[in-house]
């Protein structure tokens, strides 16, 4: 005796799930790029810093080889003043710093301050990609994303 079964009415079952296996990796994929933009983000964040640190040295190592200029308070300059435009060695010196503090960093400035042979030098710079409030004020703003980085040295 030969029964015939009757036939399911189950269609479309996976099609349904290659839809919902589509969608699970969509998202996957979505967060991964995520993850890599916000990588990519953080490396350029780290780039400055080390940057800024590199160019901290600079001027560090050109005071160190014209040293009784660098005593004599030949290399001092203030945050916001202008590039020295004279053709000593510490107005030369300084204004190669400043030119590669300006390109190599976004609104890149520095300074240089030496009192008995200590010298303090800071860069700063213009992170836009800072979006925590660094200074606890309640909010992020420009003050947030103004970085620095202050060397203390002796020369």
């Amino acid at each position: 005796m030969n029964t015939i079964q009757p036939r399911s009415r189950q269609t479309g079952v996976t099609l349904l799930e290659a839809l919902i296996t589509v969608i699970v990796i969509s998202i996957g994929l979505l967060g991964l790029a995520a993850l890599q933009g916000r990588a990519l983000q953080e490396n350029q964040g780290a780039f400055q810093r080390s940057l800024g640190s590199i160019l901290a040295y600079d001027i560090l190592d050109r005071m160190r080889a014209n040293r009784e200029a660098g005593k004599d308070g030949d290399y001092d300059l203030a945050l916001d003043a202008s590039k020295p435009t004279g053709t000593t060695v510490p107005e030369t010196d300084l204004n190669q710093w400043r030119t590669s503090l300006e390109n190599g960093l976004a609104s890149g400035k520095g300074s240089v301050d030496c009192e008995a042979g200590v010298c303090t030098i800071v860069v700063q710079w213009f992170d836009k990609a800072v979006n925590e409030d660094m200074n606890d004020d309640d909010k992020v703003n420009d003050t947030d994303k103004t970085l620095s980085i202050t060397l203390v040295s002796t020369l």
